[in-house]
């Protein structure tokens, strides 16, 4: 009898356990993965705020951000001077995150704060060898700052501006969102930086899971799955090596730990919601793809700033007419989609 019992409890007990972690789609509430304050819904979101980290993905994203502001008609916002801007607004560029200057111009009331992470590791080997003609000093000033056999003597005089290097050299992407100096060494407790994190931002993307990100925005706005559909346009023509790779691998995980801090407790977010929106991934991934082989006929190398080269899409002369204005769009990189002059002057009807 007293087996029985003891059977019969840990089959209860793995029921238990089986309903917490697997709990059905339908009874998965997806918000609570946002920090909003109560009273901000999503229908009352009038303006967009996305503090763009370097070499983690926001390039794509700015692209859905672009679309969907000339959708809803948003000003863009290209200095913290614009104080007098009125109406819907947006904002989404690299600078320092300073939560007080930016509130002034993006209310915490009726504004989504969004940013961005990645993978430390991977983030800091796109950062190595975005411009392939600096790849050999960067990774001699990173020898050099982290005290290994280098050669960054002989190469410092080369012409490139080495001072930025070292706020690249650990938690970068804390730098970029105003958590650590520059270079620097995170001093405070984990749970407090991951507070002000979440306090700071309500939508958190991930790199590495940034089709569960853009249905999250789909779902909290209330668009459509064409608002969020992204192509990847700022595809990288130099991979890091194998020894790039261990060596950033052996000193980087001990040494960026705000950066870790962030991006671990993320990824086990996502890690769970994932499972929740296969479904809606799914669409999306399809959408994607069919735009890609409707739009574009491969890519060719191309240069952004006239000197970092990246592999751009080429556009298929024979779209339908219906569908031009959108592959256009869907193609620009983040520096043209950037540009005012350009982005306010170019022709969107689609007739």
């Amino acid at each position: 009898m007293i087996k029985i019992f003891i059977v019969f409890y840990f089959f209860l007990l793995f029921l238990v356990i089986l309903f917490y972690f697997f709990e059905p789609i339908e009874n998965f509430d997806k918000n609570r993965f946002f920090k909003f304050k109560e009273k901000v819904l999503p229908q009352e979101i009038k303006n967009i705020y996305f503090w763009k980290t370097h070499k983690t993905g926001g390039s794509a994203f700015n692209n859905v951000l672009h679309r969907l502001a000339f959708k809803l008609k948003m000003k863009k916002i290209k200095s913290f001077q614009d104080l007098k801007v009125e109406g819907p607004k947006f904002f989404g560029q690299h600078a320092i995150h300073n939560p007080t200057i930016a509130e002034r111009i993006f209310p915490r009331k009726n504004s989504l704060y969004i940013t961005i992470l990645r993978n430390p590791v991977d983030q800091f080997l796109s950062r190595m060898n975005y411009r392939p003609f600096e790849i050999e000093i960067f990774e001699n000033y990173f020898k050099s700052f982290y005290h290994l056999p280098n050669n960054f003597t002989r190469l410092k005089s080369n012409k490139t501006n080495i001072k930025r290097f070292k706020c690249y050299m650990r938690n970068d992407m804390s730098y970029d969102l105003g958590y650590v100096e520059c270079g620097g060494i995170y001093n405070g407790s984990k749970d407090k930086l991951i507070e002000k994190f979440n306090t700071d931002f309500d939508l958190i993307l991930l790199n590495e899971y940034f089709d569960e990100g853009m249905i999250l925005l789909k779902n909290l706005l209330n668009i459509s799955y064409e608002d969020v559909v992204c192509l990847s346009v700022n595809e990288r023509v130099t991979i890091p090596t194998k020894k790039q790779r261990e060596m950033v691998e052996k000193i980087l995980p001990k040494m960026s730990n705000a950066d870790y801090i962030l991006y671990n407790y993320w990824k086990s977010q996502y890690e769970m919601i994932s499972y929740h929106l296969k479904d809606e991934i799914k669409i999306l991934k399809k959408l994607n793809k069919n735009y890609q082989e409707k739009c574009t006929i491969g890519r060719k190398e191309s240069f952004f700033f006239e000197n970092v080269p990246y592999k751009a899409y080429v556009l298929d002369k024979n779209v339908p007419k219906y569908l031009k204005n959108m592959c256009w769009l869907l193609t620009r990189t983040d520096a043209e989609i950037q540009n005012i002059h350009f982005w306010s002057n170019h022709s969107f009807n689609q007739k």
